[in-house]
Formats: structure tokens, sequence, C-alpha cells
């Protein structure tokens, strides 16, 4: 709840308060990040601020994640990307704050009318979820996007992108949206073929009994997904 969370961010605070570094350090950006879960992100951009330049490398990374997701949330996507950018080497960061990059990334590209470049961050972002319902909230956002993505940007995709983690969805969200209706089966037979086991088969159903309405099918508004457990 976020009574606990806030209970648990200030906890790290004090602890952040009582030991030196670089123990201090690692429980700050534990305190900020729990802040900025539950929107205490004046709290959360003190304690970054606080942290020196010349900190352990992991320790910059984390930092630059949370401020790429501190201006996300003040809806500044550009820089939101330009601190996603700072990060040199994600491979020192936790499996949680590289969730996050790409549930920053897919965001900031939603707040900038990019659906393409969203939906492939959303894409990345799926095949590192465990969670069924975390799973689920991303697939529906990546598959909204594509809904309201132009043909042509798709096709674009689609013929510079074999086989990457969206190829897929592209293919399949070009099939609803372009075949003819007597055409439809066996396309999206082939597409069954060629994607076997591919998480929308479960959009197969709802989309191909209307498929005109796929570009309506979602609203206008779209949420930022971040993980919501790991630490």
């Amino acid at each position: 709840s976020g009574d606990h969370t806030l209970e648990e961010a200030r906890t790290y605070k004090e602890l952040a308060e009582k030991n030196e570094p670089p123990k201090s350090y690692e429980y700050r950006l534990q305190a900020a990040d729990l802040f900025i879960a539950i929107d205490y992100n004046e709290e959360a951009k003190q304690l970054l601020q606080q942290l020196p330049n010349d900190i352990d490398p992991k320790f910059q990374e984390e930092r630059n994640v949370l401020l790429a997701e501190l201006s996300l949330k003040a809806r500044k996507p550009h820089d939101t990307i330009a601190h996603l950018r700072d990060i040199t080497d994600s491979n020192l960061l936790s499996s949680h704050y590289q969730e996050k990059i790409f549930g920053l990334k897919a965001g900031a590209y939603e707040q900038l009318g990019e659906p393409v470049k969203s939906s492939e961050a959303r894409a990345y972002l799926d095949e590192m979820l465990f969670n069924a319902q975390d799973k689920h909230t991303n697939e529906d956002l990546l598959w909204s996007n594509l809904a309201r993505a132009d043909v042509s940007d798709l096709q674009q995709y689609a013929a510079s992108h074999e086989t990457t983690p969206l190829s897929g969805w592209v293919k399949l969200a070009l099939i609803l949206r372009t075949e003819s209706v007597g055409n439809l089966s066996y396309a999206l037979d082939d597409w069954r073929y060629q994607f076997p086991g591919h998480p929308g088969h479960a959009y197969i159903k709802s989309q191909s009994e209307s498929p005109a309405a796929f570009d309506k099918a979602y609203p206008a508004q779209i949420a930022l997904l971040l993980p919501l457990s790991g630490t």
C-alpha cells in the first residue's frame, strides 16, 4: 500500500543519514525509488541531488534511471530520453531497473506521439516481465499503440525488422488492418505458423471478428506501465 511504501522510503532515508558512503548512497537511491513510486517526487529529487557525481558506476546508472522517471512524470519526454541515453552499462543494473528503462522509453515515446518506437520498447519489456498482470497490461498498451500507428510506419518497420521482439506484433497488426475479409483467415493462419506461441495469439479472436474496428478499439489516453514488483 501507499502508506507502507512511504514508511519504507522514510526508513531508507533515515538509514542514508546514519550511514557512511557507499552504503548511504545505496539507501538514498532506494528511498528515492520508493518515493517516486508514490509520487513524492520532490523528496526523490532532493535525495538524488544529494548524491555526488563521482559515485560508483552502478549507482550512477540507477540515478540516471530515476532522473528519467522523474522527467517522465513531469511530462518532459525529451529529458527522459536524454537521461536514458546517459546510461552506459545497463548490465550493472538489477532486473528491476532494466525493466524500468524499457517502460520509461515506452512512456516517453508515447508522450512524443511515436507509437511504433513506444511499441518496440514495450516488446522488449514484455520479454522481461514475469508477473502475469504486468505482462497483460504491457501487451494491451503495446497493442493499442499499434492500433493508432500509421499503416505506412508499420509497413516500413516490418520491411526493415525481421526478427525483433516487435516483428510478430507488427505483422499481426498489418494483417488485421490491411487484409481483405476474404484473405484474412489465410493470412492469420500463415502468421500463426510463423509465430507459434506468440502472445499476440490472444488478440486474434476479438480483432479478427471485427478488423475494421481495430483502429477504434482503444482509448486515446495511454498510461505509463512500470513494473510493480522487485527492488
